[in-house]
């Protein structure tokens, strides 16, 4: 698996970095969020729990994944802003069973 950040963009009213980036895996299959996430998080070194997946698309009849993704600079800042759902994706939110 290769990664390889497109576009980076500081956003500091936010307190974030938002990306685009893209994933090849010639001969294997996609990478799991999760697989991506940590190899986001070790390329900028930053904590896995301050990355947030929004989006990977395979790209049709090639092994390749166009994603965006935004790396906090505080966990409480990431708690605020995103919302639940993508949260609940990304394993950062746990539902409460009842």
């Amino acid at each position: 698996m290769n990664l390889t950040i497109i576009n980076q963009i500081e956003n500091p009213l936010l307190e974030r970095t938002e990306l685009i980036f893209n994933v090849t895996h010639p001969g294997e299959k996609p990478p799991r969020k999760d697989v991506v996430k940590e190899s986001l998080a070790n390329e900028l070194n930053v904590k896995k729990d301050l990355v947030v997946i929004h989006r990977m698309n395979s790209v049709f009849g090639s092994q390749e994944i166009k994603g965006e993704a935004k790396i906090y600079k505080k966990a409480e800042r990431l708690l605020d802003v995103e919302r639940k759902h993508i949260l609940k994706r990304n394993g950062l939110l746990k539902e409460a069973k009842e």
